[in-house]
């Protein structure tokens, strides 16, 4: 029984995107935005969680090599398609998702800049 049990939660653990990270994004204080930089696998996701209110603008840009989704608090931006560009002003207050992949099957290093107005 402790063997069925140990083989479902690594199946759980597969199927959920073992290799996605999820970081949440803080501005310093008195400042409108941010660059990350990180590594994403071919096959990986890396998810950045960015708080913002209702009627901000929000300016999203990529490198070369890496693209992104962008989600509202509620649902999918963008038409849900990967873009490496993005600016939106923003119709719902709370946490926006940004999830990060590379545009190939290689991994890529990345500059993400994030800028709320």
């Amino acid at each position: 029984m402790k063997l069925i049990t140990f083989l479902f939660i690594i199946g759980l653990l597969c199927a959920s995107g073992f290799s996605q990270s999820t970081k949440r994004v803080k501005f310093q204080r008195g400042r409108s935005s941010a660059i990350v930089k990180g590594t994403v696998s071919g096959s990986g996701k890396l998810v950045y969680i960015v708080e913002a209110r209702k009627g901000q603008k929000m300016t999203l840009s990529i490198t070369k090599g890496a693209g992104f989704r962008l989600s509202s608090p509620v649902g999918s931006l963008e038409g849900g398609k990967i873009v490496s560009k993005s600016q939106q002003e923003l119709d719902e207050s709370g946490d926006y998702e940004i999830v990060v992949s590379s545009l190939s099957n290689k991994g890529v290093s990345f500059a993400l800049e994030i800028i709320i107005q």
